[in-house]
């Protein structure tokens, strides 16, 4: 379901506010879903093998189970300065809040361990916010012709100048936007019920300040201490998702000159710079309780990348 609003004004200004809702059903478990598990009231020591459905077989599985389902939904607002007077740029901005009850198979935050149910019979205590889930996030594009020039508002007569001060451009491309959920895992299954997984008890609260230096940040992103392990035999009562990791920013910007050489015909010189601030954006911490870095940050999130300088020329006729 979808809904807009557009508002076109004055300046070659148009306004939108938006809304999308997405519902999803039957949706496929990106591993393999077993349906052998020892039944929450037979579990305890010993070899509860027998205990299973299928007791004959070490494990069944189902490939691709149709089980999950999701709901997403989304208010956008974008404003768009279509080009006039040397100028163009488009903002948007999200809110949006995605919740499911099984982990695709490309997430920004990836459940550790597992993409199936950590308690086949209590499906539901799997349902929480999406490791897709972005609460927030702004898009900023834009283009500016510096007026000075020829064929520009303050036109240059001399070709000497002109080639100095007249022609530039510069351009940003800009993503800001807010973490992920985190998701919670013991690295050692104590239940013995042939589980996928188990997830640890909350025992206080995960969230710490976010006023704390950078490097506490990165040694303890949020509290360690807030999960226990569960009782052997039992499941632990930590939800699927808590908290977010951290944001990402990354600012592309551009400066471009024209250097008319004849009628119609540009040379433009083009130096860009990606991620031009040099700015970490870092992964989400160690989320599996017992490992040595439980709750650190220790790498930079997939694909960012320092700062990159690059130049160019563009032959325009």
């Amino acid at each position: 379901a979808n809904f807009d609003i557009q508002r076109q004004f004055r300046g070659d200004i148009l306004v939108e506010v938006g809304y999308l809702g997405t519902f999803g059903h039957h949706l496929p478990a990106p591993d393999a879903q077993s349906i052998n598990q020892v039944p929450a009231d037979k579990l305890g020591p010993g070899n509860t093998q027998i205990y299973r459905p299928f007791p004959q077989y070490s494990n069944v599985s189902i490939i691709a189970a149709d089980t999950g389902k999701s709901n997403y939904h989304g208010v956008n607002f974008a404003i768009e300065k279509r080009y006039s007077s040397g100028l163009l740029f488009k903002a948007n901005y999200t809110y949006s809040k995605f919740i499911d009850n099984i982990s695709s198979r490309n997430e920004l935050a990836g459940y550790p361990g597992t993409g199936a149910f950590t308690n086949y019979y209590n499906q539901a205590s799997d349902r929480g916010l999406s490791g897709n889930d972005v609460r927030h996030r702004f898009i900023w594009s834009s283009i500016y012709e510096l007026p000075a020039g020829q064929g520009r508002r303050f036109s240059i007569r001399s070709r000497v100048l002109d080639a100095i001060a007249g022609g530039w451009s510069v351009g940003l491309i800009a993503e800001l936007r807010s973490g992920t959920p985190l998701s919670v895992i013991e690295l050692t299954n104590n239940t013995n019920s042939f589980s996928d997984g188990v997830r640890p008890n909350v025992v206080g609260d995960p969230n710490l300040s976010s006023d704390r230096p950078l490097g506490q940040k990165l040694a303890q992103w949020f509290n360690v201490n807030a999960f226990s392990a569960p009782a052997p035999y039992t499941f632990g009562n930590a939800g699927r998702t808590f908290g977010e990791g951290p944001g990402a920013i990354n600012l592309d910007g551009s400066l471009l000159k024209d250097f008319r050489i004849a009628e119609g015909k540009i040379l433009q010189f083009r130096l860009e710079g990606l991620n031009f601030l040099n700015h970490a954006n870092f992964a989400n911490p160690d989320t599996r309780r017992g490992s040595a870095t439980f709750g650190q940050i220790t790498s930079l999130v997939g694909g960012n990348q320092g700062r990159i300088l690059q130049l160019g020329l563009h032959f325009k006729f």
